[in-house]
């Protein structure tokens, strides 16, 4: 069930994309349909049917926002990140470091021309780091699943002294 150019999908934008903006390189902020925000994009990409890269965007950005709202179980890597036009991805750029000072190549497919950086912005005028999350060393991943045993253990152990408790309320009830 892939998704193909010119497909008719119903995509759900949260407003809050538009609180990400679009740098503009060289003269692009000139241009008055230049996407200022991942709002704008989005629906850029969706007026010329490249139903493919709206997913992409969508999809790269709402992992950002879940990431932002919730407590993250993945370790996490933070940074710039840029958007692509030739296939929607909004990321890290490949191989990202915090020297780089143009943005791209994408991480997807590997576009440098087409990329533009993106900045969160607060209401405050402070920026937020872009956040992904990243792959976990097999260190962090026995770590963490220690960590769930754990939780589960104390869980399970929480529960089973309830039911002993309730076990021997009603035993001496029945007296």
């Amino acid at each position: 069930d892939s998704i193909k150019q010119g497909d008719i999908l119903r995509l759900e934008v949260s407003p809050k994309y538009a609180g990400i903006s679009i740098v503009p390189k060289g003269d692009e902020g000139n241009d008055a349909n230049f996407p200022r925000t991942l709002h704008n994009a989005a629906e850029l990409f969706l007026r010329l049917g490249m139903v493919p890269n709206a997913v992409n965007l969508k999809t790269a950005t709402d992992k950002l926002l879940t990431l932002y709202e919730g407590k993250p179980k993945d370790s996490i890597k933070m940074g710039q990140a840029c958007v692509c036009w030739n296939c929607g991805n909004v990321g890290m750029p490949k191989d990202y470091n915090e020297s780089r000072k143009t943005p791209g190549p994408c991480a997807n497919c590997n576009e440098t021309n087409q990329v533009n950086w993106v900045v969160i912005k607060r209401p405050d005028g402070s920026f937020l780091p872009w956040m992904e999350a990243s792959a976990m060393s097999t260190e962090q991943e026995q770590k963490m699943k220690k960590k769930e045993q754990q939780d589960l253990a104390e869980r399970r152990a929480a529960v089973e002294a309830r039911v002993a408790a309730a076990l021997k309320e009603r035993e001496n009830a029945q007296k």
